[in-house]
């Protein structure tokens, strides 16, 4: 009945908390790793500008 729903409804919304949680935590990985990435980038052209 209407509270096995109400059960189920929460267990969906602590699973959305949690995958929103792991959504941010990739997308501030993902960020960094495309900052470092631009960073090595910049250093490699520095250095091949340099020879």
């Amino acid at each position: 009945g209407a509270k096995l729903i109400e059960k189920k409804m929460a267990e969906i919304k602590q699973k959305i908390a949690d995958l929103k949680s792991i959504y941010r935590y990739l997308d501030e990985e993902r960020a960094t790793l495309e900052a470092s990435a631009a960073k090595q980038l910049e250093l490699q052209q520095l250095s091949n500008s340099s020879n």
